[in-house]
């Protein structure tokens, strides 16, 4: 029983919780990845369209440029905001939220590129608003800092990614599990269709042990096990033939015995008589 449970349930159990933590990592990066990437198809497309209502202070515009943005993202979405070159805020698309939380830090440059941080369960994307008339006529284009018109910050809720992630890791690991508690009734019934025969066995060859040769195993078993059946049966037939020969052949003994003992009590009778018949003669 031991030995079937470590090569059946053990290999299984391991293997498949190998196979889930894979997989479970694997799409919980690929989550990562993609909401990261959903998040800059937002909001660097903001900063392109920001550039031109930056530039001509048209907040209105912009601001229902963002709020649409926020909108129809809603579900990863929590703030939007533009701040100026000067570090002040422009627009936002939620007047509620944490705007220190989006803005930079004193004496922090604007960043060039797109620069992600984490905070707590948010994901802050900054993206520099450039100015590309101003770029495109600047003698060095490695430095984009003249250029840059301000920036737009972008607060990302993970909790729904977060939700996702630890969804997909307990469906991997239930499927896990219903596939171990499956390979364990398959192990119990295998265990029970080995040992119910060789208990059987062990059990017909005490009572054969006891005397009893007329015990047999009885049944259809599979495989190696009825091999070992017809051999215990075919064991116990041989010890029954040979028991009923010894036993004819102490009947026999027995009656050949008798008959000698009658033999010999004929013939102490008749040398009594004889003895008898001296002594008469011998007084006569």
């Amino acid at each position: 029983k031991d030995w079937v449970i470590l090569l059946t349930i053990v290999p299984t159990t391991l293997i498949g919780i190998t196979i889930a933590s894979y997989f479970s990592y694997s799409r919980y990066a690929e989550l990562n990845h993609y909401l990261t990437e959903r998040s800059l198809s937002i909001i660097e497309p903001l900063a392109i369209t920001s550039t031109e209502a930056i530039m001509n202070n048209q907040r209105e515009k912009l601001r229902h440029i963002v709020g649409f943005a926020h909108r129809s993202q809603s579900a990863i979405i929590k703030s939007i905001t533009v701040f100026t070159k000067d570090n002040q805020l422009f627009v936002t698309s939620a007047y509620h939220g944490d705007i220190s939380l989006l803005r930079l830090g004193a004496g922090v440059d604007i960043p060039t590129n797109t620069t992600i941080s984490e905070i707590d369960d948010y994901l802050i994307f900054r993206t520099p608003i450039i100015d590309e008339t101003i770029k495109g006529n600047a003698v060095n284009t490695n430095d984009l800092s003249h250029s840059v018109v301000g920036y737009i910050s972008m607060q990302i809720d993970r909790n729904q990614i977060k939700f996702d992630q630890q969804s997909q890791i307990l469906i991997a690991f239930s499927i896990v599990l219903f596939g171990v508690l499956i390979n364990a009734i398959f192990a119990i019934r295998l265990i029970k269709n080995v040992t119910r025969p060789v208990n059987s066995m062990v059990q017909a060859v005490d009572r054969i042990r006891e005397g009893k040769l007329e015990s047999r195993i009885s049944g259809q078993l599979i495989g190696e096990l009825n091999f070992l059946k017809n051999g215990v049966n075919a064991m116990a037939q041989s010890l029954g033939d040979y028991h009923d020969e010894m036993q004819k052949s102490i009947d026999q003994a027995t009656l050949d015995l008798r008959e000698s003992l009658e033999q010999f009590e004929i013939q102490n009778v008749q040398l009594d008589i004889a003895k008898r018949k001296a002594q008469d003669a011998n007084k006569v």
